[in-house]
C-alpha cells in the first residue's frame, strides 16, 4: 500500500483505509503539533463521525484497521503477442505496453497473433 500523503490527500487525491474503505471526503483540523482532526466520509461504517489521525496518517500508536493510505492507481495497456517461430513456448523476451489499442494495432507486425487489454495498480 502507498503510504499516506496528507498534502496530496487534502489536494483530492484518492485516500482509503487498511482494511480497504474509501474516504469519500476529506477536511483538516489542527488539534496539536502532531494531531490532526480529520473530518473523513468513509464508506460504511464512519459515515458522519468525528476520528482523529496522526500527520502520518496513522489511527494510533499500534498498526489499526483505519490507518490511512493513498489509493492505488489503477492502469490499463495493451500488448501484442507474437508468434515467435525460435522461441519456445511461454518463453518472453521483451514487452511493449501500449497506452491504447489503436497505438497497439500501429505497432502491430505481421506476427501478431493477439492484442491484450492488461490493467494493474501501481
Amino acid at each position: 500500500m502507498k503510504p499516506f500523503d496528507l498534502k496530496a490527500a487534502l489536494e483530492g487525491a484518492s485516500v482509503v483505509t487498511r482494511d480497504g474503505r474509501t474516504v469519500t471526503q476529506f477536511h483538516e483540523f489542527a488539534l496539536s503539533p502532531d494531531r490532526l482532526l480529520f473530518l473523513p466520509s468513509l464508506a460504511g461504517v464512519l459515515d458522519n463521525s468525528i476520528v482523529t489521525w496522526k500527520y502520518n496518517g496513522r489511527y494510533s500508536n499500534y498498526e489499526h484497521e483505519l490507518d490511512l493510505f493513498m489509493a492505488p492507481a489503477k492502469r490499463e495497456g495493451w500488448i501484442n503477442i507474437l508468434r515467435e517461430e525460435k522461441v519456445q513456448l511461454g518463453c518472453v523476451t521483451g514487452c511493449l505496453i501500449f497506452l491504447s489499442k489503436a497505438h497497439a494495432d500501429a505497432r502491430a507486425t505481421s506476427s501478431r497473433i493477439a492484442c491484450v487489454r492488461i490493467e494493474w495498480e501501481e
